[in-house]
């Protein structure tokens, strides 16, 4: 049985070499250029201001991503880890973790809303963190 191949059709661009650009094109060209000047400018009178609002805006992002991937953690966690300024953590064993989490339920307001609410150290263990991700589950429930 023979093949048969598609043919590759040719296309010819040469009709737009003597094609004039739309004006409304060459205006948007022209605004995107300007903004563009615009921004370069500023960012050299104010070159904090920009480094800050990149930074927030890392921060926020990861944040974002966290939340939908269901992780929780503390905003100053996050804003170590983006600004590169944390020390991973240990892995911590099963009975160190229990003896963490009695240790802050002693520390710690009575209420569990309250105590997820306010202590970052409750918040932020892993089952802290899911208990944390129950908490409008819980709030609803109580309503």
């Amino acid at each position: 049985m023979q093949k048969i191949y598609p043919i590759m059709h040719k296309f010819d661009y040469s009709f737009l070499s003597n094609a004039l650009l739309l004006a409304r094109l060459v205006n948007i060209t022209a605004a995107i250029s300007e903004l563009r000047e615009r921004e370069n400018s500023r960012k050299a009178d104010f070159p904090a201001l920009f480094e800050k609002l990149e930074s927030v805006a890392k921060v926020q992002s990861v944040k974002g991503s966290n939340a939908i991937e269901g992780i929780v953690t503390s905003d100053q966690r996050i804003e170590e880890i983006v600004n590169q300024n944390s020390a991973p953590l240990k892995p911590v064993s099963k009975t160190a973790q229990r003896q963490h989490e009695q240790e802050a339920m002693r520390a710690c307001p009575p209420n569990t809303t309250e105590r997820l609410r306010s202590c970052s150290t409750c918040a932020t263990s892993p089952a802290g963190a899911a208990r944390k991700r129950a908490l409008p589950l819980l709030s609803n429930s109580a309503s």
